[in-house]
């Protein structure tokens, strides 16, 4: 069995309408997660293996945001 888990928290004061925040990809995988402001928004797209998945926050410019994120993939090696 092998574990995976990532936690990561940000918090931050948006003056830009776009921008990468943070994104990881693994050495192993097609996997990837990115963190963007996309027109003022955050916006989160994770790809974990075959599907890609999106999460957008309300529209708040020049707002402080607090983000949190938490990841937690368990496989089972055969």
């Amino acid at each position: 069995m092998h574990t995976e888990a990532e936690d990561v928290s940000l918090r931050f004061r948006s003056q830009r309408a776009y921008g990468v925040l943070m994104a990881t990809t693994s050495r192993d995988s097609a996997d990837t997660l990115r963190l963007e402001l996309e027109t003022g928004r955050v916006r989160l797209t994770v790809n974990l293996g075959n599907a890609t998945r999106c999460s957008r926050t309300p529209h708040s410019y020049n707002k402080t945001h607090m983000v949190h994120i938490a990841y937690d993939m368990t496989t089972t090696d055969t």
